[in-house]
């Protein structure tokens, strides 16, 4: 491997490091696409919104070795990865660096694998518990007003956007759960018609191209029969801030009607005497 001096020339790199991420009850394998001392390009299965704060472990096998975690935050998200619908590239930025292991772990994962200067250790401490951590970006950094704005405009459009590709649909606000993959998550539908849906949610959001399956209830009862709606997603409208909630219009490619033989038709043609469309 390169020292970090040598390759501090270019800021992006292509090195290949492997982080584990716990989420709920998985451990999910991470790949950097590309590196700079700012953040990384992570191959990711799971779809974050921007502004999630996730932490990264990465062992370095040395024995006995504690591993070095980053807590970093999630800033961008592209489409499929290798126009692989399984996964998407996450552009995160590092915020903090830390471990339990010996602090030459650390100095030399952040010199040796990061790039960065030897001066980043400057800043470094050391708990009574033993816990080592250095801060590579601060955490409280607030965006600029003229950056915050920019953000704030380009949701806008996305959502109007949104909307926009709502138009002729059946207007509702339904709560719902959707799987990507083997991942479940809850949002709710507001349109739907014959050819696609439209969701609001503040979980994860799925990426452009992604499949993702709905279970629709068949009306707001509990224990109303639900059919299954296989859906290609068309766009997405990321949160205009952290926390928000974001929306993904998707086309319906196939139903599985389950038990409920007919009903996703027979819905929609009460739907046409009950509720209005999106404009």
């Amino acid at each position: 491997m390169k020292k970090g001096s040598e390759r501090r020339g270019s800021n992006r790199r292509h090195d290949r490091l492997t982080f584990v991420f716990h989420y709920l009850q998985r451990h999910v394998k991470l790949e950097t696409i590309d590196l700079s001392l700012d953040g990384a390009m992570l191959e990711s299965p799971i779809v974050f919104p921007s502004g999630t704060l996730m932490v990264l472990e990465y062992f370095g096998g040395q024995p006995g070795d504690q591993g070095i975690r980053l807590l970093a935050r999630v800033m961008r998200v592209t489409r499929s990865y290798r126009g692989y619908s399984s996964s998407c590239g996450l552009g995160v930025n590092w915020l903090r660096a830390y471990t339990l292991g010996p602090r030459a772990h650390l100095h030399e994962f952040l010199i040796e694998s990061l790039g960065y200067p030897e001066s980043v250790m400057d800043g470094c401490v050391t708990t009574s518990a033993g816990l080592t951590s250095v801060t590579l970006h601060s955490v409280e950094t607030a965006p600029s007003p003229a950056a915050a704005e920019d953000r704030s405009k380009e949701a806008g459009l996305k959502m109007s956007r949104f909307g926009t590709m709502q138009k002729g649909r059946f207007r509702l606000d339904l709560p719902v759960t959707y799987s990507m993959g083997n991942m479940h998550y809850r949002g709710n539908v507001v349109s739907v018609g014959s050819s696609g849906v439209g969701l609001v949610s503040q979980g994860s959001l799925p990426f452009a191209t992604a499949k993702v399956v709905v279970r629709f209830p068949l009306g707001d009862a509990h224990d109303s029969p639900k059919v299954l709606l296989f859906t290609e997603v068309e766009m997405v409208a990321e949160p205009s801030s952290p926390g928000g909630a974001g929306a993904f219009s998707a086309r319906i490619y196939g139903i599985d009607e389950l038990d409920a033989p007919g009903g996703f038709k027979a819905f929609l043609k009460q739907a046409s005497a009950k509720m209005s469309v999106w404009p």
